[in-house]
């Protein structure tokens, strides 16, 4: 079993820290995104369950490396819908995830979060 060293794990949160422009520690809670998936580089995907839904956390890593672990996770426990939202470039996001967006929240006038779903056979 591979493990990733504290020195990549800090190097991921400070990346998405910058990406994101916010915390990593104020954007996640153990109480919503009880479950982590650490790969040994140091990327995360934090996530956890909700009725009817996989609902993902603060991530940093490679989306084509953890979608087939979420979709089986998904699958092992009987949920057909992972949900996610992102604050940056929706389109993007939708190319790169695969995920498709189902509620745009706005603020102020002015889109702030983007909601996606993606469909679990």
């Amino acid at each position: 079993m591979a493990t990733c060293n504290g020195k990549d794990l800090v190097a991921h949160i400070e990346r998405y820290e910058n990406k994101i422009h916010s915390s990593f520690f104020e954007d996640w809670t153990l109480q919503d995104f009880p479950f982590v998936l650490l790969m040994p580089d140091g990327s995360f995907c934090t996530y956890g369950i909700i009725p009817g839904a996989l609902r993902l956390g603060p991530t940093c890593g490679d989306c084509k490396v953890f979608r087939p672990i979420l979709v089986n996770i998904a699958k092992m426990v009987g949920i057909h819908r992972i949900i996610t939202a992102t604050k940056r470039n929706p389109e993007a996001y939708a190319k790169v995830t695969g995920a498709t967006l189902y509620r745009t929240d706005v603020s102020d006038g002015a889109p702030t979060i983007y909601n996606f779903e993606l469909e679990v056979d």
